[in-house]
């Protein structure tokens, strides 16, 4: 399928492995190449030529960075790389190191598919432009929100749904688009439109620590929009 990406989940646990082999092989924007430990990882590099790697909890940070420089060396490309930590490490609050770049970092425990499967379609967008409207600011490779008052993380979830209103920021966004953005199908149900209010409740919430007020407002029956008196207060 054109726009598919190969990934090469790499772990040392294969139960973990296949558990997330299953998992994501759900998604047709993406394909599980196969999986492998991390002394085998550079072999099944050459022979499937997968687009990214996802690291299934990696011993430590040392240990990520080796395996991924040894596939990279053996793919001779800059695989991007998705790492799935335990709760309790630090990179999950840090920027990862300059030699696992481009990479990301997810919670492991809570990472929802829905959410790996963002992070990988992020990861291997060519340079992905910030979306502006007055002075927010969002990054969607960082997921990093930018406002007036300050800046904020969210969630791929979250991301996916700001940059779909930004980029039509004068505009009401059908529901079926943002579904479409965010899972690939449109609506379809109450409970895709609850998960929407879902995401929507927690990036209000981030909005508003970052200095641009109640910025999102509901259309009844149609979508969702930036308020215009949000935008220009963010100016």
């Amino acid at each position: 399928m054109p726009g598919t990406v190969h990934l090469l989940l790499v772990g040392r646990a294969p139960g973990l492995l296949a558990w997330w082999r299953r998992r994501l092989t759900a998604y047709p924007a993406v394909t599980v190449a196969g999986t492998a430990g991390s002394v085998d990882a550079p072999v099944r590099v050459r022979a499937l030529r997968p687009s990214m790697l996802v690291l299934v909890d990696p011993g430590d940070i040392g240990e990520a960075c080796a395996t991924t420089e040894r596939c990279r060396r053996a793919a001779e490309a800059p695989l991007p790389a998705l790492l799935l930590l335990t709760p309790s490490s630090p990179w999950l609050h840090a920027a990862l190191p300059e030699a696992l770049g481009p990479a990301r970092a997810l919670d492991a425990l809570t990472a929802r598919t829905v959410d790996v499967v963002q992070a990988v379609r992020l990861l291997v967008t060519e340079e992905p432009a910030r979306l502006v409207a007055g002075r927010l600011v969002l990054d969607p490779r960082e997921r990093r929100l930018r406002g007036p008052a300050g800046e904020a993380i969210l969630t791929p979830s979250e991301a996916t749904l700001l940059a779909a209103l930004l980029e039509r920021s004068h505009e009401v966004v059908p529901a079926e688009e943002i579904a479409r953005a965010l899972w690939g199908t449109p609506v379809g149900d109450v409970h895709a439109r609850a998960a929407i209010r879902t995401h929507l409740h927690t990036l209000r919430r981030k909005l508003a620590a970052t200095g641009a007020g109640d910025a999102v407002r509901s259309v009844t029956g149609v979508g969702y929009r930036l308020r215009a008196e949000a935008i220009e207060v963010a100016r």
